[in-house]
């Protein structure tokens, strides 16, 4: 139907038709996961609504092709792509639409490394969230913000904007905000090193997260469960959990980075019942993964975890190379 759409506006030369079908094309290539016809068609949209001035088929449009370098690993491009949307949707007042890409900006900013980006684009998103009464989605940007304040060890600043956000999904009654939100909780009693609260809070997201059918984020939290379950010196259910994980990312055919997450678990899962040269493997492979998804702090993790292994060696010549490689990449970020 849309290609037929897309003929009937090419024969009338009208190029707003053209723009948007080519648009709705992309997205349903996207859809049905035929990658390189959905960035055709979605770079067709995006430069002939530019040329136009469609702002809101251009946004929709780079907005697309923003999660579909994301979903690719490709987190540099998709970082690119979101700031591009966000500068066209600044101009367009769809001021829901922006604090979602914002809040995407923010996340994959985090993802590279770059905490004060994140920062800067989180903050952005919950004030629109706030502004314009989106209550459900200001928790979730309190949420992901709420990390980026962990990863700087702003424990305490964590912790007041996870409150905040707790009361703001209960309040809507958002099952989703609220498993994020007990998703993040759990991340930061992980930091401190409470691993049955970090492990009973997880467990309440990945309950949340199936109910709601959210797959891929019930990767997220098995991983995270796996290490607090390790952490508490339940091997086996981190391993069951971990195995699970890795079921449910090959049954959605996850990106890349998904599984350079997988193998960096699996790597320290492997330490911890000392099969060093089964985790020295998969440290190397989740450092090869994060590599080809520019993912710097991915990366510094997998160097860190060989440079320990060199250690345990007692070869402190590669381990020293090693933990500087990993340094360099924590400077980058």
């Amino acid at each position: 139907l849309w290609r037929r759409s897309l003929e009937y506006s090419e024969r009338l030369e009208d190029p707003s038709g053209i723009a948007k079908t080519s648009g709705n094309l992309g997205a349903g290539y996207y859809a049905a996961g035929e990658t390189e016809s959905a960035r055709a068609f979605l770079r067709a949209a995006y430069h002939g609504a530019t040329e136009i001035g469609d702002f809101r088929t251009a946004a929709s449009a780079v907005t697309n092709l923003a999660n579909l370098a994301l979903d690719q690993g490709e987190l540099s491009d998709a970082a690119d792509l979101y700031a591009q949307a966000v500068a066209i949707l600044s101009r367009t007042g769809e001021h829901r639409h922006l604090s979602a890409v914002q809040h995407n900006l923010g996340l994959v900013s985090m993802g590279l490394g770059d905490l004060q980006g994140a920062r800067e684009a989180l903050e952005q998103s919950v004030q629109l969230s706030r502004l314009h009464g989106y209550p459900e989605d200001e928790a979730e940007g309190l949420a992901s913000l709420a990390d980026v304040a962990q990863a700087e060890g702003e424990y305490r600043e964590a912790d007041e904007l996870l409150e905040r956000a707790l009361m703001l999904s209960e309040e809507t009654g958002s099952h989703v905000a609220e498993a994020g939100v007990m998703h993040s909780m759990g991340l930061l009693s992980l930091a401190r090193g409470d691993y049955r609260k970090a492990e009973d809070l997880l467990e309440q997201a990945l309950v949340f997260y199936t109910d709601l059918g959210r797959a891929p984020d019930a990767v997220d939290v098995r991983q995270d469960l796996a290490r607090a379950r390790v952490a508490t010196g339940n091997l086996r259910g981190g391993l069951r959990d971990l195995r699970e994980a890795e079921v449910l990312a090959d049954s959605l055919a996850l990106g890349p980075l998904y599984a350079a997450d997988l193998a960096l678990t699996a790597a320290d899962f492997n330490l911890a019942i000392n099969e060093l040269p089964v985790a020295l493997g998969l440290f190397r492979q989740a450092q090869e993964l994060y590599a080809d998804g520019n993912d710097v702090v991915g990366q510094a993790e997998a160097l860190e975890g060989q440079g320990f292994l060199s250690i345990l060696r007692e070869d402190y010549e590669e381990a020293r190379d090693l933990l500087e490689r990993a340094l360099q990449l924590r400077d980058l970020a």
